[in-house]
């Protein structure tokens, strides 16, 4: 399920940090803990098991701000009265539809990092369509896709972030989306080299942020906006849609969304 969040902002003040995924996917999970607990719990903590792997099969967007009602300072944005919106998605249907909106519609959010805060209130909640799966579709990313690899550096382990560009990022890409059906859905309901096939359209434009920024353990992140066509079973195609593409989704990256021409395909 897919949901569009209209906020409002509330007072006159209100600022955010720039790099404010990890407060948006902290107001995410306390959100869901207030409504079932154990589900949030299990899902923060665990989340659905492929190997060595865990998945929390949902993710989110940006905040989709106007330009008339923001100013960015520094690693502050300050945010005038007005409304903004972003688009949050599960993979696992474990909950209603009336559930889901519920428990969003008319909530406070807090985002703060401890050296700035913004209030918002959430004034809407809409369901948004599913799309049309098809085993060829363009999309477009709402948030930057991120994917890795690990790489031992002077004795310590660190993460190796690809471009789209890069070789190996198709192969990594693919990786990711089976290791995600298999946990949600099993291995034996896909086979085991499905056709697939990832192009590049356009540019990409790489995206630094970091996370827990103001912290004592910051963590730098690299991914990347770009537009992009994937051929694969539609169930595939499915999951990095609901789920999130490539890594670190529940911490807003990999949102995809349908590209407005996705239906002049030929």
């Amino acid at each position: 399920m897919r949901f569009k969040l209209t906020l409002e902002t509330q007072g006159k003040e209100n600022i955010l940090p720039i790099n404010y995924q990890y407060e948006v996917a902290s107001w995410i999970y306390k959100v869901l803990d207030q409504g079932d607990p154990e589900f949030a719990h299990w899902l923060h903590k665990n989340g659905y098991q492929s190997g060595k792997q865990y998945f929390k099969f949902f993710t989110f967007s940006h905040l989709n701000i106007p330009r008339k009602i923001r100013k960015v300072d520094g690693d502050r944005i300050h945010i005038q009265s007005g409304k903004i919106n972003m688009t949050i998605s599960f993979l696992p249907e474990k909950a209603s539809e009336s559930f889901i909106i519920g428990l969003f519609k008319n909530t406070d959010a807090t985002i703060s990092d401890g050296k700035s805060w913004a209030n918002f209130k959430v004034t809407q909640v809409e369901k948004l369509m599913e799309p049309e799966f098809e085993t060829t579709m363009r999309l477009t990313t709402a948030s930057p896709i991120v994917i890795s690899q690990p790489e031992d550096k002077n004795g310590k382990l660190n993460h190796k972030y690809l471009s789209p560009e890069d070789e190996g990022f198709e192969k990594l890409f693919r990786q990711n989306l089976v290791r995600k059906f298999n946990a949600r859905e099993g291995a034996a309901t896909l086979e085991t080299e499905p056709e697939f096939k990832f192009r590049l359209i356009g540019e990409p434009r790489k995206k630094g942020i970091t996370i827990k920024s103001n912290t004592s353990n910051p963590i730098k992140v690299i991914g990347y906006l770009f537009d992009f066509e994937l051929t694969a079973p539609k169930t595939l195609v499915k999951t990095g849609y609901f789920g999130g593409f490539g890594d670190m989704n529940s911490q807003g990256f990999g949102c995809g969304e349908v590209k407005e021409n996705q239906k002049k395909l030929i």
